[in-house]
């Protein structure tokens, strides 16, 4: 049994099942523990989801987005040690994550991990990649002190931990924290909330 048997992938999704169908099918039948949370109004098809191992899960919810209330829920599902959220359209590599969590066994003191990005582009049939996210190269947040790690993260800030490989309980915590009631006039307030969350309850590193 791999370090994968310890993560959970959440993956919400919204009107965007082909996507989700993908990873669902990428990660079936591997050590990953996954559950999908559809807020569209159609669920996926039954016979979409044929032959899909028993660690994918689906779950319809249908709430408007930018809600990010089904995550809220996911913290009910989530029973391993390590949880990550997916976006619907990216993959992740089973070998950065469980570089990720050996990180994680090794330093007490880390809350959050996550690996290099790539995108790739179709350019006249030729499939190019190119590195995404270049400020996170040897990005970390590593302050002993909770405020000083949150000023630190904000001052330099980039979106770092929202798709790391994070401590369960550091995860549930960060999303009880953000706030589903008010709107707020800065686009997408949560995933600061979030960023803020993780940073205060400890250290995070690319």
């Amino acid at each position: 049994m791999s370090l994968l048997s310890k993560l959970t992938l959440v993956i919400p999704t919204y009107h965007r099942q082909r996507y989700a169908l993908r990873n669902m099918r990428y990660w079936s039948g591997s050590e990953v523990t996954v559950h999908v949370l559809d807020g569209g109004e159609q669920p996926i098809p039954v016979e979409e989801m044929a032959g899909l191992a028993a660690n994918v899960n689906y779950h319809h919810m249908p709430i408007p987005m930018p809600s990010w209330a089904p995550l809220r829920k996911a913290s009910d599902l989530v029973q391993t040690e390590y949880v990550a959220m997916l976006g619907d359209d990216e993959l992740y590599l089973p070998d950065a994550l469980e570089a990720c969590i050996q990180e994680l066994e090794s330093d007490e003191s880390l809350v959050a991990c996550s690996g290099r990005c790539l995108g790739f582009q179709l350019i006249s049939k030729q499939i190019f990649g190119y590195p995404v996210f270049t400020e996170w190269e040897n990005y970390s947040v590593p302050q002993d002190d909770p405020i000083s790690r949150m000023i630190h993260h904000m001052n330099t800030y980039t979106l770092s931990t929202i798709y790391s490989v994070v401590r369960t309980p550091v995860w549930n915590l960060a999303w009880v924290i953000v706030d589903q009631n008010r709107k707020y006039p800065v686009y997408s307030f949560q995933d600061f909330q979030f960023e803020l969350a993780v940073s205060y309850q400890g250290k995070s590193k690319v």
